[in-house]
């Protein structure tokens, strides 16, 4: 399917998507957050991108990180390869918005409204995905 979306994408003259940055809010993490089906399914996320996107990925934005977060980290790092967490940039408290903060990565007016950008979020913060919102749905 990947190969068909390609040659759509081309055929319509729309340019290629060679890299992408996830971007990871962790305003609210905290100690409950570290339970096993946690760690489970975020395992399971890293697995499916390095598998079938690995040199895609740019970076991974981590903003908002918590006190708490080294100790998350320790929990997480294991399961990622090192090429995964040398793209891995962490922004405690506020900094992400410094000139140096996650402008130099994404466009200014991408960034979601929740982090002081001017792209409206229509998704409800920590809410479900509403299903109209949902293309395809894949089994993982």
């Amino acid at each position: 399917e990947t190969g068909s979306r390609w040659y759509q994408r081309r055929v319509r003259g729309l340019p290629q998507i060679s890299s992408w940055t996830l971007l990871i809010d962790l305003e609210g993490l905290n100690l409950r957050h570290l339970w096993a089906p946690a760690r489970m399914a975020m395992r399971r996320f890293t697995e499916v991108m390095e598998q079938n996107y690995p040199e895609t990925l740019g970076e991974v934005l981590i903003v908002q990180a918590p006190p708490l977060f080294p100790l998350a980290w320790t929990l997480v790092k294991s399961f990622i390869n090192e090429n995964t967490r040398r793209k891995c940039l962490v922004y405690a408290g506020n900094d992400y918005l410094e000139e140096d903060g996650i402008h130099s990565y994404i466009h200014r007016e991408d960034i979601p409204d929740f982090l002081g950008g001017p792209c409206p979020c229509e998704i409800e913060c920590n809410g479900l995905v509403p299903r109209e919102n949902i293309r395809d749905q894949l089994k993982i």
